[in-house]
Parts: structure tokens; C-alpha cells; sequence
């Protein structure tokens, strides 16, 4: 896999490209994340340690390196990142990394942490962008992001009603009970998620119905989300991480939850393309990633997509948003 990045920032360390040839598969991939993310763990709670400072849509100048709220942040410990998938297929798949890589055409970057690359320009975002997840993160505590990609009669689905949510696997798989529908760029289903004897309690969940790659669709869920931010209207899909800290996040990891992202909407399973290439470009000390990605099936995939560190179930995941042409 691997890609370009859009613009020359000069740092030439954060430009290195990730491409994997024939044999690599999304399912291998995601496994390997799933074992190095160690899945099960429950969400850091705020009072632990800082999350992402909500990034503005314009950032001009470069981000100061992490000092001391690095080592605050390094007291949440090591927890998992998922990335479900599913419904009829019923493949369920976790956080991924570079690491899951085959071979020696795995990626540059693997200890690149993202040191002085800028922040994204005005020029980068569209002004619809502010005040959407795409943009900006929620706070470590405030809960977290799930994506449950549609597969089957439910794939490119513009309505979704309670009942169908609440059997795609994520949901089902917990037992959650769902009402209302989720409408694409509209309405909003709710689900109540019993306790799942991690100590975090019953939880509600949000559910947003977005566009993702290939002209597909997926369902964004908010997990115990008390002050959620809006839902940009341009496809989207997320990648897991192992980091469990914005300050672990490296380039190849977030390379391949970038791939991770996009290829999910087309399929969990078989090998990637020959010539599936993304660059990444880590803004904000890993925050943000502005990338390119090029050889995806058909060109489904393919274009300049922006990722926003999110936290995910346990660990941080990345959202790809596609930025327009």
C-alpha cells in the first residue's frame, strides 16, 4: 500500500510511503493490529490522562513537541482500539497497524513520530468541516467512535430502520436494543448497550448513517458521547491504532489504519491491490494526517483524505474523511 501527499511541508522524514504487493489481505491485517493492540481493554478515563485538544480547522504553524503532557498522557496505560465490520458477512475485525504488513514492502516510517510537520491550512479543510468530528477530536473520556461498515443487502444503504441496526454485528453482538432509524445526512437512531462487565456500565449510542468509499455507506456510532461534535457530509471510515497516546502514533501505523479506513467499505476480505500505494503526512505531533491514496479497485478509494485522531474503544483510531478534488 502506499500513496502521496497533497503540498511539500520540507519535512521530508514525514513523506516516506507505505505500498504492499500481492499476499497482504485486510483480514491480515487487522488481526495482526488486533493482536498488538491487545483487545479488551476499557477506555482511559479522563481523569487519567489529557486527550486531543480539539484541533481548529486552521492551524498555521507547527505544533509544539509534547512535554510534560506526554508523560500525563503515558498514565492510560495500553489499551485496544476496534474497527467492527460486518453485518451480513458477519466479519468482525479490529484496530490494525503497519506492523501487519508483509514482508520487506512494508512501509519507511515506523519510528517517525510526526515531529514539526504543520497543521493543516484553511486551504486544506472545507469551512463546513469546523465543528465535525473530521476536524476535530473529542476529549479522552467523553467517549468514543465505532464504525460498523454495511455489507450485503444493507451495503450503500440510504435508511436504515432499528431493527436492521440493532442485527448488524456490533450491536447484535453485544445485545444492544435499538430504536428509531438513521437516514443518510439525517436522522439519528439511538442504542442502548448493557453493561459488558468492563466497569463501564450501560451505555447509549448515537448512531449516524455517512457515506464511505466505493459509494457505499457505514454507520458512525457515538458510544457515550455527553457533548458530541457534527458529522461531516463526505465518505469516511476508520482505522485502529495500537497507541494508546497521541505521542506513540507513528507514521506507518497511522499509514495503514489509513488503508484500513478506506478498503474496509469495499471489503474485510482478500488480498489488496498490487499497487494499492498511501503517504501520509502526520500534522499536530499525530493528530491529524493529510494523505494520499492511489490504486484502490476502480479508483473507489482513491484521493486525498484527511485523519483526525479519535478515541476508539480502548485505544485511539484514526477517522479518514476524503477531502473533495
Amino acid at each position: 500500500m502506499g500513496a502521496a501527499v497533497s503540498g511539500d511541508t520540507g519535512a521530508r522524514g514525514a513523506r516516506r510511503g507505505t505500498r504492499l504487493r500481492g499476499g497482504a489481505s485486510l483480514a491480515a491485517l487487522l488481526a495482526a493490529g488486533a493482536l498488538l493492540a491487545g483487545c479488551g481493554t476499557a477506555v482511559p478515563e479522563a481523569a487519567d490522562a489529557e486527550g486531543p485538544e480539539p484541533a481548529a480547522v486552521a492551524i498555521p504553524a507547527p505544533a509544539a513537541p509534547e512535554q510534560d503532557g506526554a508523560a500525563a498522557d503515558d498514565a492510560a496505560g495500553n489499551a485496544s482500539g476496534i474497527v467492527t465490520t460486518g453485518g451480513e458477512q458477519g466479519e468482525g475485525g479490529q484496530g490494525q497497524d503497519g506492523d501487519g504488513q508483509s514482508g520487506d514492502e512494508q512501509g519507511q516510517g515506523g519510528d517517525y513520530q510526526g515531529e514539526d510537520a504543520p497543521g493543516p491550512s484553511a486551504a486544506d479543510l472545507p469551512a463546513s468541516w469546523a465543528g465535525t468530528y473530521s476536524a476535530e477530536s473529542l476529549p479522552l473520556g467523553g467517549g468514543y467512535l465505532v464504525v460498523q461498515n454495511l455489507y450485503g443487502e444493507h451495503r450503500g444503504a440510504t435508511s436504515l430502520e432499528a431493527s436492521d441496526i440493532a442485527g448488524q454485528e456490533y450491536f447484535a453482538s453485544s445485545g444492544a436494543t435499538c430504536e428509531g432509524a438513521a437516514t443518510l445526512a439525517g436522522d439519528t437512531a439511538d442504542c442502548v448497550l448493557p453493561d459488558d462487565g468492563r466497569g463501564m456500565g450501560e451505555q447509549t449510542a448515537v448512531v449516524h448513517l455517512v457515506p464511505a468509499a466505493f459509494g457505499a455507506t457505514s454507520l458512525l456510532v457515538e458510544v457515550g458521547v455527553t457533548d458530541g461534535l457534527a458529522v461531516a457530509e463526505a465518505p469516511q471510515g476508520i482505522g485502529g491504532l495500537s497507541a494508546a497516546v497521541p505521542s506513540e502514533v507513528t507514521l506507518e501505523e497511522v499509514e495503514g489504519a489509513m488503508v484500513t479506513a478506506v478498503m474496509m467499505a469495499d471489503s474485510p476480505e482478500g488480498p489488496l491491490p498490487e499497487e494499492l500505494d498511501v503517504r501520509c503526512e502526520l500534522r499536530d505531533g499525530g493528530r491529524h494526517a493529510l494523505c494520499e491514496i492511489v490504486g484502490t479497485p476502480d479508483g473507489g478509494g482513491d484521493g486525498s483524505w484527511y485523519g483526525t485522531l479519535q478515541p476508539g474503544y480502548g485505544n485511539y483510531v484514526v477517522l479518514a474523511t476524503k477531502l473533495p478534488a
